[in-house]
C-alpha cells in the first residue's frame, strides 16, 4: 500500500525566492526550497547512473536471450534466472533482454546511434518498430532524449515492422480495476494488458515509469483459461493494485457480456501475511520469449 508518510519527489523547478506576506515563511520557505533542490539534484543523479548501468546491462541480458545458456542449469527464462540469481525483478529482466537482443544484437553503426540517443525505457516501446524508419526518426530527431515514453509507445502503434507471414491472430481481453470496478482497457493481448496498466498507474501518479511498475499472477477461488483471472500490480514503493481480466466479448454479437464479481480487495490484501504476499509475486505468470 501507499506510504502517506513518505516524502515524493518533485523534479519540477521549485522557485528559490519567495514574496508570501509573513516574512517567517519566506524564510522558511527558502530552507525548504534549498533542501528540495539538494534532493532533486540527487534524485536526478541517482537516475542518470541507473540508465547507465541499464545500457551496460542490457546487451548482456540481450546475449543471455539469444543463447538461453540459463536453462542448462534449470532456469525457464532469463526472468527466472535473473530473479532467482540477483533478486531483480522479472518485467525489468526481460525489458532488458529483449532490448538487448533487438538493439544492442544489432552490431551496426546505425543502430548504436539509435541506442546512444535513446534511454532503455524507450527502446522497450519501439521493438516493433520497423528499424529503418526508427533510424531515421533518430536521426531525424522526431524522436530523441525528449520524447515520452507515451510519444515512443504511440510512434510504434503506427510504425510497426511488416511480416512476411500471415500474423499469427492472439486473444485479446477486458481488464478491469478491483479497487474501484473501472475498465482500464479492452480488446487488448496479454502483453498489451500490462503495458496499458502500468500506463494508467503513471498517469494517475502510482509510478514513475512504466519500468516501475511490476506485475506477478495471483489465482482466486475459480480462476480458470477460459473465465476470469487475476494479477497484482506493484511498485518498490509499496503500492499495490489487484486486476481482473477476462477474455474479450465483442458486443452485439448475441454473447451474454460477462460481468464482475464483486471483490473487496482491500480486505483481501489486508488477510494476507508478509509471506503469503510475497508468494503472490513469486507466481508470476512467465515471459513468452518467444
Amino acid at each position: 500500500m501507499e506510504n502517506k508518510n513518505e516524502i515524493i519527489v518533485s523534479t519540477v523547478n521549485a522557485p528559490s525566492k519567495f514574496t508570501f506576506k509573513n516574512a517567517k515563511l519566506n524564510e522558511l520557505s527558502g530552507k525548504i526550497a534549498q533542501q528540495t533542490a539538494a534532493i532533486n539534484a540527487l534524485y536526478n543523479d541517482a537516475k542518470d547512473k541507473a540508465e547507465r548501468i541499464n545500457q551496460q546491462l542490457a546487451p548482456i541480458f540481450g546475449e543471455l536471450l539469444s543463447t538461453k545458456c540459463y536453462k542448462d542449469d534449470g532456469f525457464k527464462s532469463v526472468a527466472e534466472y535473473a530473479e532467482q540469481t540477483f533478486g531483480m525483478g522479472k518485467s525489468m529482466a526481460y525489458m532488458l533482454a529483449r532490448v538487448g537482443k533487438e538493439f544492442y544484437g544489432e552490431n551496426t553503426e546505425t543502430m548504436k546511434d539509435v541506442c546512444a540517443k535513446l534511454s532503455t525505457a524507450k527502446l522497450a516501446e519501439l521493438t516493433n518498430v520497423d528499424r529503418v524508419q526508427l533510424a531515421a526518426a533518430v536521426k531525424s530527431g522526431e524522436i530523441g532524449e525528449n520524447t515520452t515514453l507515451q510519444q515512443c509507445r504511440e510512434y510504434a502503434t503506427s510504425h510497426q515492422r511488416k511480416s512476411a507471414s500471415k500474423p499469427k491472430v492472439l486473444p485479446t481481453f477486458t481488464v478491469v480495476s478491483m479497487d474501484n470496478k473501472s475498465t482500464v482497457c479492452s480488446n487488448v493481448i496479454k502483453e498489451d494488458m500490462y503495458e496499458q496498466v502500468a500506463a494508467a498507474l503513471v498517469a494517475n501518479g502510482h509510478a514513475e515509469s512504466d519500468a516501475a511498475v511490476f506485475f506477478a499472477t495471483c489465482k482466486l477461488d475459480g480462476d480458470k483459461p477460459s473465465a476470469a483471472q487475476h494479477f497484482i500490480a506493484y511498485t518498490a514503493a509499496g503500492f499495490t493494485r489487484m486486476y481482473e481480466y477476462r477474455p474479450y466479448v465483442k458486443t452485439g454479437t448475441g454473447s451474454k457480456s460477462q460481468g464482475v464479481d464483486k471483490f473487496d480487495i482491500k480486505a483481501y490484501l489486508r488477510k494476507l501475511s508478509s509471506d503469503q504476499l510475497a508468494q503472490l509475486m513469486e507466481e508470476a505468470e512467465e515471459e513468452d520469449e518467444g
